[in-house]
């Protein structure tokens, strides 16, 4: 078993398009982020994710569950074309969805985390985007539903009128998931899928996500 310190974070950005705030689920590199108010693509410079990073390692070394704020979301003139990210962390300890009891790290190499609850006997394994591991090597892995490893995606499909739904890429179904959810399981067939970005598009409001940074001792 690995030792090492949580960042329990959450995190935002203001869109370009639509002015509105949307979540980031997780550590996108490619250079877009993508509203899930509007649906609309945001140039996003990856180097902010350091700067973000860097202050939730200091929140899971400080051993302080008191959330702190980093970043600014203002709304800022049309000629700046690049969305800015806020990233709200704390110290904490991921626990199993199902029994509550405190995740264990099993395996953190190569931007590979393996996590695990030893009562449920359940393990699940996320990856980093290469960036990341390039870049920040003091972080050893990311408890989000986007890296999680071995989750297919969904088929986003639009009717005639324009009409856009969800549905799962083996049986076809439709899958009933709320306006954030980025992973779901299928009713019908009960494979897990991960939600594109453009299926989660909404004009309600959207919480952002609970998720975790570790970073090994």
């Amino acid at each position: 078993m690995t030792t090492g310190s949580w960042a329990r974070v959450q995190c935002h950005f203001r869109c370009e398009h639509c002015q509105r705030r949307s979540p980031l689920n997780h550590i996108d590199m490619d250079g877009s982020v993508d509203c899930l108010r509007c649906g609309q693509a945001n140039p996003f410079e990856p180097g902010q994710w350091f700067d973000a990073i860097d202050h939730a390692r200091a929140r899971a070394l400080s051993g302080d569950a008191e959330v702190v704020a980093l970043g600014n979301d203002a709304i800022r003139p049309h000629r700046i074309k690049q969305a800015t990210m806020v990233i709200r962390a704390a110290a904490g300890q991921p626990t199993c969805p199902d029994c509550s009891e405190p995740l264990e790290v099993r395996r953190c190499a190569v931007g590979m985390l393996v996590v695990g609850c030893k009562s449920c006997d359940i393990e699940s394994k996320y990856v980093l985007p290469s960036g990341t591991r390039a870049s920040k090597p003091e972080l050893g892995g990311a408890i989000a539903a986007a890296h999680a490893r071995g989750v297919g995606e969904a088929t986003v499909a639009q009717d005639s009128a324009g009409v856009q739904s969800v549905e799962c890429s083996k049986c076809g179904a439709p899958l009933d998931h709320p306006p954030s959810a980025v992973v779901v399981r299928c009713g019908y067939c009960r494979i897990t899928l991960r939600v594109p970005s453009r299926g989660l598009a909404t004009e309600g409001d959207l919480e952002p996500e609970v998720w975790w940074l570790f970073f090994p001792a």
